[in-house]
């Protein structure tokens, strides 16, 4: 798990090409030119992208984690603020599988959590599930960028 801020992104380089072409991304400003429902595909295809989703925060209870195994995700609020919790996944009960979507749903107590706000992001890998879109206090309507990025090679 990498959380900063997006200036300091480049900081981050040389673990993988596709996460690599995500920081420049982000360190270019890409991610606020994205309006909600947008996705834009990173070079070189299929390594990497971003989406922009717009949502209501919501309470933890009843909320699941999910993680990845070939894929890293990058979280950035563009607009409000949610709260995430990250576990590792083998601390976790799987509750679903869905391989050809890279997704583990699963339930159990966060280890940690991180506060998302405008200017920070969050790096999540495959041993970080992450319990995402939590509310601080309240619901609040948060716009958020994701990115993508392959850290096995496609099969």
């Amino acid at each position: 798990m990498i959380y900063a801020h997006t200036v300091d992104a480049g900081r981050y380089a040389g673990l993988c090409p596709a996460l690599d072409a995500a920081l420049q991304s982000i360190l270019a400003g890409d991610y606020l030119g994205l309006t909600p429902g947008e996705r834009k595909e990173l070079p070189p295809e299929g390594s990497a992208y971003l989406s922009c989703f717009a949502y209501e925060t919501v309470p933890e209870e009843g909320s699941l984690f999910e993680a990845h195994e070939h894929w890293g995700d990058i979280h950035i609020i563009l607009d409000g603020a949610e709260r995430v919790n990250v576990a590792r996944p083998d601390a976790l009960t799987v509750v679903e599988r869905r391989p050809e979507n890279d997704y583990i749903a699963l339930s159990g107590r966060g280890e940690t959590c991180v506060v998302l706000r405008p200017g920070s992001f969050l790096a999540v890998f495959p041993e970080d599930a992450h319990q995402i879109k939590l509310c601080l206090d309240e619901p609040e309507s948060v716009v958020k960028t994701v990115y993508k990025f392959r850290l096995s090679p496609a099969e």
